[in-house]
């Protein structure tokens, strides 16, 4: 079994402010990328047979993110939200380059990407493998699912409090950009997918169709009508009392729930038409 973790795939040296090298000293004149993965040309810069030359920044291919400010960040999405929401900031990135933690210092800057202005550090991050032995995937398979489902219940808590719903109206008034952490229609999704397709980020299009999974299962399993999970409620309910509720009295929560689920529907398919998500595969 393979699991990800965040690689800088690509790097430049124009938008880094400064470094402070780990106890190694080592600089990525020399890095080298996991098996299977390619490596980057940068700036355009080749020697003599066509290959490049080395290159002198901070980041550099095949360092591994471990954290931002002392947090720890292991998908693509945290590292752009958290770099994005802190242009003209200084943030500390640490990175695991060949066993040695190294601390990079910088501030992102904003950067026109695909029409929309976003804070960017000049690097291109994308998930890395790692593989397990099969007795190891085991275990690894139950920790990443429970955390997937942590993840959606967590996320289905923020986007149904007063905060995402607050977040989903200002999204429709246009008085805030997307982020790339802002939940999505099926219109959005697909054009996610379609991205992660153009990208040739199979990973994370897989992860995109299991994660769209549970959450769609979650989901219905909150106990509201016309959830599953409502159904289940009155089967409880019967058991409970060894009565049948009176349906009638459901049908105003229905409709409300119905009402609501559909306004949610086409308020994110609005959004995800009018300002779209931004390509996290860029």
């Amino acid at each position: 079994m393979e699991l990800a973790h965040l690689l800088v795939l690509q790097a430049g040296d124009r938008l880094v402010d400064e470094q402070d090298l780990g106890p190694s000293g080592q600089r990525p004149d020399d890095l080298h990328l996991p098996a299977g993965a390619e490596r980057h040309h940068l700036d355009g810069d080749v020697g003599q047979g066509g290959d490049p030359e080395p290159f002198h920044q901070p980041f550099g291919p095949g360092d591994e993110v471990v954290a931002l400010d002392g947090r720890p960040v292991g998908s693509t999405d945290r590292f752009l939200t958290y770099t994005r929401s802190h242009v003209g900031q200084q943030i500390a990135i640490t990175v695991l380059r060949h066993g040695h933690r190294i601390t990079v210092r910088t501030a992102p800057v904003l950067s026109d990407v695909g029409g929309h202005m976003v804070g960017r550090l000049g690097i291109v991050v994308g998930e890395g493998r790692q593989r397990y032995n099969p007795l190891a995937a085991i275990g690894k398979a139950f920790i990443s699912t429970g955390s997937a489902v942590k993840q959606v219940i967590l996320a289905l808590g923020k986007i149904f409090g007063p905060s995402g719903l607050r977040r989903i109206g200002d999204l429709l008034a246009g008085t805030r950009p997307r982020q790339t952490s802002d939940v999505v229609s099926v219109v959005g999704a697909s054009r996610l997918a379609g991205e992660a397709v153009q990208a040739g980020a199979w990973d994370s299009l897989f992860g995109l169709l299991v994660t769209f999974n549970i959450f769609v299962g979650i989901l219905n399993l909150v106990p509201l009508p016309p959830l599953d999970g409502g159904h289940l409620a009155v089967l409880v309910y019967e058991k409970a009392r060894h009565r049948r509720p009176d349906l009638r009295k459901l049908v105003p929560l229905t409709a409300a729930v119905t009402g609501f689920i559909l306004l949610l529907a086409v308020s994110l398919v609005y959004i995800d038409l009018t300002s779209p998500v931004p390509n996290p595969f860029r």
